[in-house]
């Protein structure tokens, strides 16, 4: 969610990504989806936060610079971990009957 920091929503989230890309990606990827013109989609992501705010605000960063695939293993990769880490933190928990990530 891009206004997560605006609204204050990370707040009861167990965690938050920020998925970043350089300008050029950005503005290639804009062009493309919604037609805008360069100048159209440079002024909007000016009027945006920073990639560097977004990652300020997140527990991990993934750097969106490939296939809509590579995004999509590094966020599964990066659930995982998460999930690990909480499970660590919570210390010996029983098994669960079935587990599957989306």
């Amino acid at each position: 969610m891009a206004l997560t920091p605006d609204w204050h929503l990370e707040r009861p989230c167990d965690a938050v990504l920020s998925v970043t890309a350089t300008a050029p990606e950005q503005i290639a990827r804009l062009m493309r989806a919604r037609g805008w013109s360069e100048p159209e989609a440079r002024a909007r992501l000016g009027a945006q936060r920073t990639d560097q705010e977004f990652a300020r605000a997140a527990d991990v960063v993934l750097e969106n610079h490939g296939t809509p695939e590579a995004l999509i293993e590094a966020a599964r990769a990066a659930l995982r971990r998460l999930l690990e880490a909480r499970r660590n933190a919570a210390g010996p928990q029983p098994a669960p009957k079935a587990a599957r990530l989306p």
